[in-house]
């Protein structure tokens, strides 16, 4: 059956992230700030894990998922592992509102280690160096 979209025309950064929600999009892309992630909107975890299985498949590499934990265990200790075998991260928290209500910001979930200096991630307000747990582990099974 042929598709409905052009993947290839669709996957157009270097990082393309699929997320549950609008909400989810418009939080990580303020937090991050880093334009090398283009943010797909998947309508729910089975929706992007789906979406995110379909593009592994196809061979393209720089696709990846992020869903809430809901009630699966989250996936969070591997997120760095460049022997990972999965492409969609599982967050700590059972949905990412959860870090809209911590006092807590940036979430230290999801910032975390800092971006190694030279390799093209810009510099952000928060003191000069962007950092982020789940952008730097995607960044590497991109590179």
């Amino acid at each position: 059956m042929p598709r409905d979209v052009a993947r290839a025309g669709l996957y157009r950064g270097s990082i393309n992230l699929w997320v549950e929600d609008a909400l989810t999009r418009e939080y990580l892309s303020t937090l991050w700030n880093d334009p090398s992630v283009f943010f797909l909107v998947g309508g729910g975890n089975e929706g992007v894990r789906a979406i995110v299985k379909d593009a592994d498949e196809a061979g393209f590499a720089n696709v990846f998922g992020l869903t809430d934990r809901d009630f699966r265990p989250t996936n969070k200790p591997g997120w760095n592992d460049p022997n990972r075998t999965f492409r969609t991260f599982v967050l700590p928290v059972h949905e990412i509102e959860n870090y809209l209500l911590d006092s807590r910001f940036p979430p230290l979930e999801l910032i975390q280690q800092p971006w190694p200096l030279g390799n093209g991630y810009p510099d952000d307000h928060r003191g000069g160096r962007q950092s982020a747990l789940l952008v730097g582990g995607l960044s590497r099974s991109c590179g």
